[in-house]
């Protein structure tokens, strides 16, 4: 059985749409609870309008954000747990899928989709497609990818591996990891919680857009954003501590797993490095990892934009267009 957990505070207009693609699952085996940060909207009429297959709790006072997220992982009593924001929907197949990956493999501990990110439910211009860096088969959408969810850890330095409402977690694996709180940040805490629920068991990829992620001006982390660098810190921290309780062999996979990512991510994260803490042992080495994997690589900020221009212009335009500005110079 899966919880889908809906933390939520004055959003009536947006929350009908999430709690619709809640109940809209083809999995029966779905519960769903609503964890209502004392909103002062209509919060509460809108969740009673859609019948009573919801539990419904409302908080006395303001939790604040995450402490909203963490009690509704308090509230579960399921084997697996998922987080849908509010201003969210997942696919409809999203609870079926995650049962049928966690119940193939009992060692899995997350399981991840992918997000289409976009200004509107119905309507997208230009949208993102965002999801785990590992292989993924979109060709046929057939085949879940099994990762060693210790992999999850070194990514998570340069981008978010999962997220909700695309992440669903076995319950205890999530629940050791918030019981400590350790790392965690209001902006980087899905980076923290995945990288530690992951490391004790595996890392399930699969192939589908289980959700449409939301873009509007309302969201929070755009407020958070002038505490990015002290908050990273914090989370490499506890990335460092918990990379350091293992045999070192995790390295090879994390290798291997560069391997198959496209070469201008690699250069991408690896011009992210240069600014990374080195008395961190886990930045050292995902640092090398990255320069390992692109021998003879340059930075392509350190190319003068001529040699670059040139590069990118065919050879007759090129000349043409140097022999126009000497002609203009006088030269």
């Amino acid at each position: 059985m899966l919880t889908i957990g809906i933390p939520t505070y004055n959003r009536s207009a947006y929350l009908r749409t999430a709690l619709a693609s809640a109940l809209g699952q083809t999995s029966s085996e779905v519960k769903i609870i609503v964890s209502d940060n004392a909103s002062t909207d209509d919060t509460e009429a809108v969740v009673g309008e859609l019948g009573g297959r919801i539990r419904y709790e409302r908080a006395g006072t303001n939790l604040g954000p995450m402490n909203n997220f963490i009690r509704l992982l308090e509230l579960c009593d399921t084997e697996y747990f998922s987080w849908l924001q509010d201003d969210d929907c997942l696919d409809q197949r999203f609870a079926e899928r995650a049962l049928c990956a966690f119940r193939a493999n009992p060692a899995i501990t997350i399981y991840s989709a992918f997000a289409l990110m976009s200004e509107g439910m119905e309507s997208h211009y230009k949208a993102k497609v965002y999801g785990p860096s590992f292989p993924a088969d979109f060709l046929t959408g057939k085949s879940v990818q099994i990762v060693d969810g210790r992999l999850v850890t070194p990514f998570s330095l340069f981008m978010s591996v999962t997220f909700p409402p695309v992440a669903a977690f076995r319950t205890e694996s999530l629940r050791a990891v918030l019981r400590s709180r350790s790392g965690l940040t209001d902006l980087f805490a899905e980076r923290t919680w995945g990288a530690h629920a992951a490391a004790s068991g595996l890392f399930a990829v699969d192939p589908f857009i289980g959700a449409i992620v939301r873009l509007h001006p309302g969201q929070s982390q755009f407020s958070m954003l002038h505490r990015e660098e002290k908050e990273w810190l914090i989370m490499a921290q506890d990335l460092d501590q918990l990379a350091a309780r293992w045999n070192i062999d995790w390295l090879d996979g994390f290798a291997d797993a560069l391997s198959k990512t496209e070469t201008v991510h690699r250069q991408a994260w690896l011009r992210m490095s240069e600014s990374w803490p080195r008395d961190l042992a886990l930045c050292r080495q995902v640092a090398q990892a990255l320069k390992d994997s692109l021998p003879g690589y340059t930075r392509r900020s350190e190319r003068p934009l001529k040699a670059l221009l040139r590069n990118l212009t065919p050879p007759v335009l090129w000349n043409g267009l140097g022999a126009a500005t000497r002609r203009l110079s006088g030269r």
